[in-house]
């Protein structure tokens, strides 16, 4: 039930316009499975796709303008609209929080790592999405469970 990667963009896109308009932040988040390929591995799909549909749950939003959506197997991209990056963390990490309480495979907690930006009125959103995985990447090199800001 979420949006495929063209529809990210495109939303996102009017959404980042937007924010610039009405001297809004737009926060955007790029979300991976940590350690997914070896899970999906090891317990199947059904497993993987189960884990994919519990975060999805847990990313989602009430929020009418946030945007959510895969980006890839098993990355999710973020829009969140009147957010800055304090607040994207923040929203990620308790996220994080409650996937490990809540969703736990072979005695082990099941994480997600995370990377956000806040673009400038320069950057389009490709260009806060790519600096986006740059923090990403960083949150899974200092251990993974955890979102950064780039």
């Amino acid at each position: 039930g979420l949006l495929n990667p063209r529809a990210v963009l495109e939303r996102g896109k009017a959404e980042l316009a937007r924010g610039a308009h009405n001297g809004r932040p737009v926060a955007v988040a790029v979300v991976d499975v940590d350690l997914f390929a070896r899970l999906n591995d090891r317990l199947g799909q059904t497993t993987g796709d189960a884990v994919l549909a519990a975060i999805a749950r847990l990313l989602s939003s009430s929020r009418p303008d946030d945007i959510i959506g895969r980006i890839g197997g098993d990355e999710f991209g973020l829009v969140l609209s009147d957010t800055g990056a304090a607040g994207a963390v923040e929203r990620l990490e308790r996220a994080i929080r409650e996937l490990g309480a809540a969703v736990r495979v072979e005695e082990t907690s099941v994480s997600f790592s995370a990377g956000v930006r806040v673009p400038t009125v320069e950057e389009t959103l490709e260009m806060a999405l790519y600096r986006a995985d740059e923090a990403l990447e960083e949150a899974k090199l200092r251990g993974r469970g955890q979102a950064l800001t780039a």
